[in-house]
């Protein structure tokens, strides 16, 4: 038995070697992946600005992580069925609404500072 082993044990630390990098690649390249992005296109942005009142309601504007805090003139003209719609959760805080925003905050940051300075 001894014998066997010492006669195969190059062969053995050789298939122990492949077999650990072969997982080893594996694993970096799953780490890897970039999940998928949703693109958000010009709808969801314009449903958005509805959600929140209109562009005449958005007084400021502020990303904060993921998060978007939005101060609004006046709450009841928020949408809470349309920020459903959307798929947003949204928090209100006084003035504030704070809006978790899974994708791509800065454009809609962008998008939403851009509307409150053309009215």
């Amino acid at each position: 038995m001894i014998t066997f082993l010492t006669e195969n044990l190059t062969t053995i630390i050789i298939a122990v070697s492949v077999i650990s990098v072969a997982i080893l690649t594996f694993i970096v390249m799953i780490r890897s992946k970039k999940p998928f992005v949703e693109p958000v296109n010009q709808d969801f942005l314009d449903q958005l600005i509805i959600a929140l009142g209109g562009k005449q309601n958005i007084l400021h504007a502020e990303k904060e992580h993921q998060r978007l805090k939005v101060t609004v003139e006046n709450v009841k003209l928020l949408s809470a069925p349309a920020l459903k719609a959307l798929e947003l959760a949204a928090f209100l805080k006084g003035k504030e609404v704070t809006l978790l925003v899974k994708h791509q905050s800065e454009k809609v940051l962008n998008f939403l500072n851009q509307q409150r300075k053309e009215v």
